[in-house]
């Protein structure tokens, strides 16, 4: 996992504005989200992303309302295993 190649000390935590965590390091930016994250706010992390970025579903039960797009090469959206379910939502496009 690209994950691990994140050396603690060069990490760094910070919030941006719709509250996912961000960790910078030796050149990998991973977005955190939580099922608390809208539809919106997964995307608007995503389009975020620069390539090669990647953006972490935590555990527990997300409603997709709406496509989600990855637009950058080498995007990854991930999540927590069968811990993280993606369910879409009636009458989403």
């Amino acid at each position: 996992s690209r994950r691990g190649r994140v050396p603690a000390k060069l990490a760094v935590m910070m919030m941006i504005g719709f509250s996912p965590s961000v960790v910078f390091g030796a050149g990998l930016v991973v977005v955190h989200l939580s099922p608390s994250n809208s539809c919106a706010e997964i995307q608007k992390a995503l389009d975020s992303l620069p390539a090669g970025g990647e953006a972490l579903l935590g555990a527990g039960q997300y409603e997709i309302t709406r496509p989600l797009f990855l637009q950058h090469d080498d995007e990854t959206l991930c999540g927590a295993g069968p811990a993280t379910v993606l369910r879409l939502a009636s009458n989403a496009n």
